[in-house]
């Protein structure tokens, strides 16, 4: 997916921010930070960064006498695609048309980039504040979101149940949930529908220290989100993927594990999201 190059700082018009720059202006810069990429990359940066900055990423300087004039262009983002949306796409050709509900959209990046992508996009969020920080993420990158405020603990849920709410693809990440929620969660896939679910690992000791071992911390994960119970047929350790896949480990006729992939934030924290898909024939 399409990224902005880098980032021009200066203060004035956008208007002369140059091709393929994201314009943030130093005096809006610590209010906009989760539009930024992952800290500890470089980052391409038109004017004068403040010293923080350089602590924060590895700052290249760049002179705007340098680069063309720019034309006329969409605003493209500058933050890192995430490994939810990176999984997902390496499993689907398109999301044209498809339509998409982000569970817990915190500032709303994965719902803009899926609305860039092409999708038709419901962000569900339960604060005003972040609701707020999408519908400005939305407008500034000329996407369309939908956004619904509320709880799924509480009464969220029921309205949705009300409305028959669904999508073809359904994105939770870093949630703490029980598995009541997620067992809700994946009624709101529709047949043949995808499942993102995306968490971190903040424990030491949940990080594999070697390849072989990350199987074990994909079916704990997997095993604590969506089934009610001790796998059946399985054990809880030294299972392989093709085991995961072939047994569909407790998750239900209706939810086959797609993919499993692992990544690692700039301070070490694992990040495992898992691809599920739903039966195409199962009409719930």
């Amino acid at each position: 997916m399409e990224r902005a190059r880098g980032l021009d700082v200066r203060e004035g018009d956008p208007m002369n921010t140059p091709p393929g720059f994201l314009h943030i202006p130093i005096s809006a810069l610590e209010r906009r930070l989760y539009e930024l990429p992952e800290q500890g990359k470089t980052l391409e940066v038109c004017g004068d960064p403040p010293d923080w900055m350089f602590e924060r990423w590895k700052i290249t300087r760049i002179a705007p006498s340098t680069l063309k004039k720019p034309p006329v262009e969409r605003v493209l983002p500058l933050w890192t695609l995430s490994p939810a949306l990176t999984t997902l796409l390496s499993t689907t050709s398109s999301l044209i048309g498809e339509t998409c509900i982000d569970i817990g959209a915190g500032c709303g990046r994965d719902a803009v980039d899926l609305a860039l992508l092409g999708g038709t996009v419901t962000a569900v969020e339960r604060l005003q504040s972040l609701c707020e920080r999408i519908k400005e993420l939305a407008a500034r990158y000329d996407v369309t979101i939908d956004i619904l405020q509320g709880n799924l603990r509480t009464t969220l849920s029921e309205d949705l149940r009300r409305r028959g709410f669904k999508a073809n693809i359904v994105l939770l990440s870093r949630f703490p949930y029980t598995r009541e929620i997620y067992t809700f969660v994946g009624t709101l896939v529709n047949p043949g529908g995808y499942l993102v679910l995306s968490q971190y690992h903040t424990s030491t000791s949940d990080k594999p220290s070697s390849p072989k071992m990350t199987h074990c911390i994909s079916e704990e994960l997997i095993f604590d989100l969506l089934h009610k119970g001790p796998c059946q047929g399985c054990k809880t350790s030294g299972v392989s993927g093709k085991c995961l896949r072939r047994r569909n480990c407790g998750l239900g006729p209706r939810f086959s594990i797609l993919k499993i992939a692992y990544s690692e934030t700039h301070d070490g924290l694992l990040i495992l999201t898992a691809i599920l898909h739903a039966d195409p024939s199962d009409t719930q």
